[in-house]
């Protein structure tokens, strides 16, 4: 296999600065079907930006969304990239564009400077690499372009409540304002745009699960994003998109299973089975389970063939306790949908009900709810006012309403209120 542009080397950072590579990333991305540069170099640059992020935020979750933060243009310029809509051809030429490198024919002519600069933005130049090669390098490359850009959006975002945006800075360049200012800055295409967009990158060329994680931090920071996914009767983005997704990623776990390929697997299926979670934390009125039982005959075969693995892999002993981990919480997810789809397939683990029941943390799920709701949208679970930015109940400092009526309302719901608070 081609090696990726930053596989094996050292002191990125003296190849090129972090000024230049936001500059050569955010230009290469708003413009990727002109774009003078392949995707090697692109990756390149995104993997110096990353380089800074890690290397100077650490681990302090304020440092690295202080960074972010600091590059709106790149940001606005990732969500664009990601979200815009266009045909599948169209796509596919865009993707083919920035995946063959034409470098060495470009520079052909230049001076030994340019040629050597050039060179050092792919980290390995051979003149004899072979179309396929050359391909498959510009793919890989693409896609770690494309996660890393997911990455930074996500940190972009994890500071904010739903549905709440960032204040314009006065006097500050449109492009210069933080980002997001508003719904349109944050889904500059639109909501059903949006979805046709990131569903070009769910397809083989160019598809990662990644994508998912993209869309579940957007559903989860607008609603209507979350309710728009769930388009009868097909189901394309919502389920099966991931379910071919998930295909692929066991395909490839089970042509290969070294440490880190089950690592990768991993992410893959914690991706996707947090993806299907938003539905249970934005919807409570039946859309996303209607669309379980729409497609629970295209899901079990599938989620069978996932538990089945899952139950094989080291360490998970069928006598023994479960571990308390991403597997057994996917093993129980499966359970939740397909029983939530009426399937009456009985082949998954037996032991699903007993594994729900002995890794039962009260305080830990009670935290994990909580966050969630104090950074989610309005308490009253039925509210129509699904774009509105909801306030903190002043009683509890906890639950979020748009107004007293929806306190009210949600006292007669019983969900969240016992009592009814006065909210200011």
């Amino acid at each position: 296999m081609a090696m990726s542009a930053t596989s094996g080397r050292t002191g990125i950072e003296k190849i090129i600065s972090l000024e230049d590579a936001v500059e050569l990333l955010t230009t290469a991305i708003s413009s990727p079907h002109t774009t003078p540069f392949c995707a090697v170099p692109v990756e390149l640059a995104s993997a110096r930006v990353n380089f800074a992020l890690l290397n100077t935020c650490g681990t302090s979750a304020s440092a690295r969304l202080k960074f972010t933060k600091s590059y709106p243009r790149l940001l606005r310029a990732a969500i664009r990239f990601l979200t815009f809509k266009q045909t599948e051809e169209a796509h596919d030429t865009m993707f083919a564009l920035l995946a063959y490198c034409r470098c060495r024919k470009t520079v052909r002519g230049k001076s030994p400077e340019m040629i050597e600069r050039v060179k050092q933005f792919h980290g390995s130049w051979s003149e004899d690499i072979s179309e396929e090669d050359n391909l498959l390098r510009g793919m890989v490359s693409i896609r770690r372009t494309v996660d890393f850009l997911i990455t930074l959006i996500r940190v972009a975002l994890s500071s904010l409540t739903a549905n709440k945006f960032r204040t314009p800075i006065a006097g500050a360049d449109a492009q210069d304002q933080p980002w997001p200012l508003d719904v349109k800055d944050l889904l500059p295409a639109g909501i059903p745009e949006t979805i046709q967009g990131l569903e070009l990158w769910t397809r083989e060329l160019g598809g990662t699960p990644k994508i998912f994680k993209l869309a579940t931090v957007l559903s989860l920071h607008h609603k209507p994003l979350a309710l728009a996914l769930l388009r009868s009767p097909h189901y394309s983005f919502a389920i099966s998109r991931p379910l071919v997704l998930l295909t692929e990623a066991m395909d490839s776990y089970e042509n290969d299973s070294n440490s880190a390929r089950t690592e990768e697997f991993g992410d893959t299926i914690q991706d996707i089975f947090d993806f299907f979670h938003i539905f249970y934390k934005q919807d409570l009125t039946g859309p996303w389970h209607e669309a379980l039982r729409g497609k629970v005959n295209e899901m079990t075969p599938v989620f069978e063939r996932l538990a089945a693995i899952i139950s094989s892999l080291p360490g998970r002993s069928s006598s023994g306790p479960a571990p308390d981990d991403h597997w057994s919480q996917t093993l129980i997810a499966i359970q939740l949908l397909l029983s939530r789809g009426g399937s009456r397939r009985t082949t998954l683990d037996a032991g699903t009900a007993r594994l729900l029941e002995n890794l039962n943390n009260p305080v830990r799920d009670a935290l994990f709810e909580m966050a969630i709701v104090r950074k989610g949208g309005c308490g009253y679970l039925l509210c129509p006012k699904n774009s509105v930015y909801s306030k903190l109940c002043s009683k509890c400092d906890l639950v979020r309403f748009c107004g007293q009526e929806d306190v009210v309302a949600e006292g007669d719901l019983g969900v969240f209120v016992e009592e009814r608070p006065r909210f200011h």
